[in-house]
């Protein structure tokens, strides 16, 4: 399975945009007016207590503005190290139009540059990488309900790098997922199940041949007062591989 540098397939983002502009938070159906969200994911490890957190696989801490849309994301790896800052910024519609990523020590990585329809849709993302001046770019398709139904991705002169298609059903969620290489053959496709509150609780994945490369299931376990996941256990193919411990902070009321 090819990894993508710039590419979001997650149900996070399956509806980009209305006539009025939604903010982050409600885009990612949190609830309430946060102010930093910390997600720590760890390595399950049966030798410890509940919740059987292990070794550290990253952490990232997002800060948002009253309006609920993302102003930083700080990334941190294994080590509990910085390791990169995305800094978002916004225009006079409160909508994202840049992003600039730095290094621990302050060095640019990538700038990104937003486009949008005029329904608010994210239609095109262009990503500079400023270690090789490279750029990279993602075309977005979206149907009459603003659901991203298709994706293009591009590197170097405006060569194709992957496509890929989407299907949701009658509450707009994200089903199936397919991914095509720049040749336009089939790389593999990702079916989601949801429990009845929306939330995505299986994510198989198939080659091409239709066998099972992988199923991934989450069980969400504690949730605070605002009804928001502050621990989500995580299986691959019915083993419990790790654990996301979330902490939230509110803006004050």
């Amino acid at each position: 399975m090819k990894k993508y540098f710039y590419l979001v397939i997650s149900v996070l983002l399956i509806s980009c945009g209305k006539n009025t502009p939604i903010s982050d938070l409600q885009q990612e159906k949190w609830n309430g007016k946060i102010k930093t969200i910390t997600i720590s994911t760890f390595f399950y490890d049966s030798t410890k207590t509940a919740p059987h957190l292990g070794k550290l696989i990253n952490k990232s801490i997002r800060q948002f503005n009253t309006d609920g849309n993302e102003i930083s994301n700080t990334f941190i790896n294994e080590e509990d190290e910085l390791e990169s800052i995305r800094i978002n910024s916004f225009n006079e519609e409160k909508i994202k139009n840049e992003s600039k990523e730095t290094d621990e020590e302050g060095n640019l990585l990538y700038t990104t540059k937003y486009k949008y329809d005029r329904n608010n849709n994210l239609i095109e993302i262009i990503t500079t990488k400023h270690n090789t001046n490279s750029v990279i770019k993602q075309v977005n398709l979206f149907d009459e309900k603003n659901n991203l139904i298709g994706m293009t991705g591009y590197e170097g002169n405006n060569q194709i790098d992957f496509t890929a298609a989407n299907k949701y059903d009658l509450k707009n969620q994200l089903i199936e997922e397919k991914i095509y290489l720049g040749d336009g053959t089939l790389d593999y496709r990702a079916v989601n199940d949801y429990d009845d509150k929306g939330r995505l609780v299986k994510n198989t994945g198939f080659a091409k041949d239709s066998t099972r490369i992988w199923e991934l299931k989450y069980d969400y376990k504690v949730f605070d007062k605002e009804g928001n996941c502050l621990l989500k256990e995580v299986y691959r193919d019915s083993v419990l591989i790790k654990v996301e411990q979330l902490q939230i902070e509110y803006h004050p009321q």
